[in-house]
């Protein structure tokens, strides 16, 4: 709402959209294809796609935008390899065991408890990766 009322006071990159769009088209993609063929990336995939999400955001922003990555483990990875797409890399290495101790591991456990900290790990992809779209959208 916020936005919508203060519009002509924003100054929006459009140009990010040329990049993030494609970008994010080939993430997602990925995950829905690797959903075809492994359960516990199906079962779960709202969380991959939100966490690929998230990594496409801060990706272009790094690649193409000259932003810098903030976490020491993320900056790490991307120093490495050289690239701001082990960013990807980063969410499968950190999502995979973590869905596999909450589906496989912890079964036993209340299903809502599990079901709350999937909605904890659904912001923690969502929440940062919204912020990073609108930071670089918005900064003209």
């Amino acid at each position: 709402f916020i936005l919508v009322i203060n519009y002509g006071r924003l100054s929006v990159r459009w140009s990010y959209l040329l990049y993030f769009v494609p970008v994010l088209t080939v993430a997602e993609l990925s995950v829905w294809l690797a959903a075809k063929k492994f359960d516990l990336i199906r079962n779960n995939g709202i969380l991959f796609y939100t966490h690929f999400y998230d990594a496409t955001t801060t990706f272009v922003g790094l690649q193409f935008f000259g932003f810098w990555e903030q976490h020491v483990l993320a900056r790490r990875l991307i120093s490495l390899t050289g690239t701001p797409a082990a960013m990807y890399l980063e969410k499968l290495l950190i999502l995979l065991p973590v869905v596999y101790i909450l589906d496989r591991l912890m079964e036993d456990e209340d299903p809502d408890l599990i079901n709350f900290v999937k909605l904890a790990i659904f912001i923690l992809g969502f929440g940062p990766g919204t912020r990073n779209l609108l930071i670089v959208l918005l900064r003209g």
